[in-house]
């Protein structure tokens, strides 16, 4: 195995569980919304909150730091997928770290107790709003990655731009409001 070949494994290694804990905690999330008991959602808090630490922050650094030093050995920062892939990346980490987290931070510090005001609900729904805009976002990031679109793909370029406007378009829509066991 060459250099460039390990550095795309750990990258792809990355992704695989940046993308698969995204996918997998939203999931679970909206469950425990729509099923859950207030122990539930917090405990759902209390996970993504550490994953956010010890997995999905990581795995997103690394993902980035390893793309752009692929890039700099075999491609050209120009390319179309690649400015695509660095723009989506720039956007989920600053939506991320700047709006969801101190989201999750605050809700985290009003449930300790275990209850949960109302207004504290609709934040645990707008939080698994956001993250479901993530999870589109990143199956637009796959789609970039795995075609590899150029500027003169105006027609995939178009899809992948749609299917991330369609992802946060997801954060407007009312979301069913939850029982709270």
């Amino acid at each position: 195995m060459d250099f460039y070949t390990f550095l795309k494994f750990l990258h792809v290694a990355l992704a695989v569980a940046w993308v698969g804990g995204t996918f997998s905690g939203g999931v679970f999330g909206r469950w425990v919304w729509r099923h859950g008991t207030v122990d539930d959602m917090v405990g759902v808090i209390k996970w993504t909150t550490f994953s956010a630490k010890a997995v999905f922050g990581p795995a997103t650094l690394g993902v980035l730091a390893l793309g752009v030093w692929m890039t700099w050995l075999n491609f050209d920062f120009a390319e179309a997928w690649i400015d695509i892939a660095l723009t989506a990346i720039a956007v989920h980490v600053a939506v991320g770290y700047g709006v969801v987290m101190p989201r999750f931070k605050a809700l985290d510090a009003a449930l300790r107790d275990g209850r949960m005001a109302e207004s504290d609900r609709a934040q645990f729904g707008w939080v698994m709003r956001m993250g479901l805009a993530h999870e589109v976002m990143l199956f637009a990031v796959l789609l970039d990655m795995v075609a590899k679109p150029q500027w003169s793909d105006i027609g995939l370029i178009g899809a992948i731009v749609v299917i991330a406007v369609l992802g946060f378009a997801q954060m407007a829509m009312p979301m069913r409001v939850a029982r709270v066991h």
